[in-house]
């Protein structure tokens, strides 16, 4: 399973949100691509592509069954090590500042269970 940042209450996980997807942001303008104010454009053939889709933010914070906020760490995306000019990986980059946020494993219990 995923781990994830804990990050309660509400207002720590949507500020460490905004400040995931600001270095997302930063990290991809300096991949090569387009940002605007609607999140990373997609490229086509190396080319910034419009009607592609686009990252909008990292992660979206999640409350957990028990009232606890949570972001997915950046680790399990398909991006996560792709290596920036600085040499860093991309994982690296985003989560250097996020060092005093703990990390758990996720559990089937912090969701509702599916009706299907």
């Amino acid at each position: 399973m995923a781990r994830y940042y804990v990050l309660p209450p509400r207002i720590n996980a949507l500020t460490a949100a905004e400040k995931f997807k600001q270095r997302l942001y930063e990290a991809f303008a300096r991949l090569g691509y387009t940002v605007d104010a609607d999140g990373v454009i997609g490229m086509r053939d190396g080319v910034p592509d419009p009607t592609a889709s686009r990252t909008a933010a990292w992660d979206v914070p999640r409350q957990r069954l028990d009232g606890v906020w949570v972001i997915r760490h950046p680790e399990a995306s398909p991006a996560a090590q792709l290596v920036l000019s600085s040499g860093e990986t991309l994982v690296n980059w985003l989560t250097q500042d996020a060092t005093q946020f703990p990390i758990e494993e996720e559990q089937a219990s912090w969701w509702p269970v599916s009706p299907h």
